[in-house]
């Protein structure tokens, strides 16, 4: 018994020798520190914003910094620490709780991540889901409530010090009018922006990503309605991935109902950690016109210098277009205009113009626009349709006899609860080509001679880009041209 014991010992003492000589492999991290310091690059600071006074002035600057309470997530081997700033000025976070990784990957080496927004967790591929805007209203703030949708990433070898750098930068909104704001949505105006979505950090590579597949839009509800000043803009910031952007989109919802839009078409780069202001936006200036049937007598009557009805011909109109935002519009004794500032029609015999000008910079239609067109026989193009906001209507008949129309532009058109579409198009010799792919028709039930009389018809696009079924079924009833059509259709059935 001594013998053996005496064995083992000596096994002991010859294995704690050689213990003793071994190096540890350069690249075996040690465990986590119970504070870490985290550096801000002078060039490539925090994202979030902090106001403060200039010496007493009125006017206020940002400045970049850690503050108290700040979180840290650090991955280091198959643990994430959390650390949360205790010391701001000195960049000093302190650990508050570790946790194993949930799908037990293991980090060759020590990394953090930074993000006032969204929860952070593990994603397959050694990826980590950082910044989720899907989750978290927070990803505007107004000049009140400055300082979220910052995402930072960093790495060290000594799992002391780190490094951020910011990879969002702020998209600047100035709004200013007499409506209180509840709510901001974004939208795509193009194609390939995608503002709801998450940032992705591929430890493997060194290389961050935003995961577009979230969606195409984006709305925020504010903590507390905002209420616009119609002199002062009041400043919105969003934070959004640090690329370029083909437009943006945005739709101002109000205290109490209503809503208006900024949009933009031209390219927008957001830098990193750099604010990019658009221009000043007012709102509440808005116009609705008046029924269509009151529309279609008011235009025809204009033209004609005496009063007609909604079912006489008219051969003098060619076009009709807006001219928006007009502080003093020409005025005649005309107003199209069914609520909000006046509409105003002039009319250019020479041309065969009518040119509908308001104050409002704003123009919706009237949710009826049955006859809006009808009989306009002469009319060429309704540009003033490609002018005007999104608005629901239940359209009935709109172009009917409109023999000379050339073109039409319906994206602006929410049809949605419309329930006949019956003679919509009938009698429009000239259109050669229709468009109605942004058109939802799930709710209607009656298209009976809709395309009826069109017979220059060639091309008919009805695929539904909303992604929702469609009811058109394209039959004898409907259109009966003399030549064959090519019909883009999915998932629409066709029988001609």
């Amino acid at each position: 018994m001594k013998k053996s014991l005496l064995m083992i010992l000596a096994a002991a003492a010859v294995f704690a020798g050689c213990q003793k000589e071994v190096k540890a492999p350069e690249n075996v991290q040690l465990a986590a520190p119970k504070v870490i310091y985290a550096d801000i690059d002078s060039d490539e600071t925090k994202a979030g914003m902090d106001r403060y006074y200039d010496d007493g002035t009125s006017s206020y600057k940002y400045r970049h910094h850690w503050e108290n309470g700040d979180v840290i997530y650090v991955y280091e081997g198959t643990n994430v620490t959390t650390y949360t700033c205790t010391n701001a000025a000195a960049g000093e976070f302190t650990e508050t709780s570790t946790s194993t990784i949930p799908n037990g990957r293991s980090f060759t080496n020590c990394r953090a991540v930074y993000s006032t927004v969204g929860p952070v967790s593990v994603t397959a591929n050694d990826k980590v889901s950082i910044l989720n805007t899907d989750a978290y209203g927070g990803y505007v703030s107004s000049s009140d409530t400055p300082g979220y949708g910052n995402f930072m990433v960093a790495s060290t070898d000594d799992g002391i010090h780190f490094r951020f750098v910011s990879q969002v930068g702020w998209v600047k909104l100035q709004l200013k009018g007499t409506k209180t704001v509840k709510s901001i949505s974004m939208s795509k105006y193009g194609s390939g922006e995608e503002y709801e979505g998450r940032y992705e950090y591929d430890f493997s590579t060194d290389t961050y990503s935003f995961d577009e597949s979230q969606g195409e839009s984006l709305t925020l509800t504010l903590d507390s309605p905002i209420a616009l000043d119609p002199d002062t803009p009041t400043d919105f910031y969003f934070a959004f991935p640090a690329m370029s952007y083909a437009g943006m989109s945005f739709e101002f919802a109000f205290d109490g109902g209503g809503y208006d839009y900024l949009s933009t078409a031209k390219t927008v780069v957001v830098n990193r950690n750099t604010v990019t202001p658009l221009a000043v936006k007012e709102v509440g200036f808005r116009s609705t016109l008046c029924s269509g049937v009151n529309f279609n007598v008011t235009l025809k009557s204009l033209a004609a210098g005496t009063t007609v009805s909604a079912g006489d011909a008219d051969n003098l109109i060619k076009g009709i277009v807006f001219s928006l935002g007009e502080t003093s519009p020409a005025a005649t004794s005309v107003n199209l205009a069914d609520s909000g500032k006046p509409i105003y029609a002039t009319f250019d015999a020479g041309s065969g113009l009518i040119t509908l000008h308001t104050a409002a910079d704003i123009v919706t239609l009237n949710s009826e626009c049955a006859e809006m067109f009808r009989q306009m026989t002469a009319l060429e193009s309704a540009a003033m349709l490609s002018q005007v906001a999104r608005s629901k209507v239940g359209v009935i008949s709109m172009f009917r006899g409109c023999a000379s129309l050339e073109s039409i532009d319906l994206s602006k058109l929410d049809v949605s609860e419309a329930i006949s579409f019956s003679n919509m198009f009938n009698g429009c010799s000239a259109l050669t080509g229709l468009d109605l792919s942004t058109l939802n028709t799930s709710s209607a039930t009656t298209f009976t001679y809709m395309f009826g009389g069109c017979a220059a018809l060639t091309s008919l696009d009805l695929r539904d880009s909303t992604r929702r079924r469609s009811r058109i079924s394209v039959t004898c009833s409907t259109i009966a041209p003399p030549s064959p059509v090519s019909i883009s259709a999915h998932p629409f059935s066709r029988t001609i």
